[in-house]
């Protein structure tokens, strides 16, 4: 891509690959995304254990401001090592 291709709102792209130019149907029923940690690895166990807690601290300041009714994490590892609960068990 040229480094002066247009970006966000100039780009010619079709509208639905814009997710941010139209309402979020998860949004709109206050359902949200977010992830612990702002890097892709295969596993879990490829990240840090200080890179899990700062991603826990962050989560927990940001549904202090939203106030969810509900948080769900995909994987018991990461939940377990982001939030310092080593015996938690999967389910509700």
């Amino acid at each position: 891509m040229s480094p002066t291709a247009p970006l966000g709102s100039e780009s010619r792209l079709p509208a639905a690959w814009r997710p941010w130019r139209r309402p979020s149907p998860l949004a709109e029923r206050g359902i949200g995304i977010a992830n612990l940690v702002g890097r892709t690895t295969a596993r879990a166990a490829q990240l840090t254990r200080a890179e899990l807690r700062a991603g826990g601290q962050r989560l927990i300041r940001r549904a202090a401001v939203l106030r969810p009714c509900a948080i769900a994490v995909v994987g018991i590892t990461a939940f377990r090592q982001a939030f310092d609960r080593p015996d938690a068990v999967l389910g509700v």
